[in-house]
């Protein structure tokens, strides 16, 4: 299977179980967003989601399950390093003086 119709199926299911909770829990239809937010919104689902999900799948075709399931274990170590620097994130609230 590609991983353009895995992405899509993956999609599709997770649309099934998110529309009617967003229902539920919230009232989407009375949201009113600006053009600023809706491209911003566009921006994160096509590149900061799709274009990656797209890559992690090339990944496991190209060197299978088991290395990309590795790979995911430097997700948390990089999100602290990059939580820790004071240039993402002002001084009161780093990693360091959480701990």
């Amino acid at each position: 299977m590609s991983s353009v119709l895995a992405m899509r199926n993956i999609l599709f299911i997770a649309s099934i179980v998110l529309i009617p909770a967003s229902f539920i829990l919230e009232s989407p239809l009375s949201i009113k967003l600006t053009f600023i937010e809706m491209l911003c919104l566009l921006i994160l689902g096509i590149f900061h989601a799709g274009i990656v999900y797209m890559m992690f799948n090339l990944l496991i075709q190209q060197s299978g399950a088991a290395f990309a399931s590795l790979t995911n274990y430097f997700v948390p170590v990089i999100g602290v390093i990059l939580l820790d620097h004071p240039f993402f994130e002002p001084e009161h609230l780093n990693f360091t003086s959480m701990v």
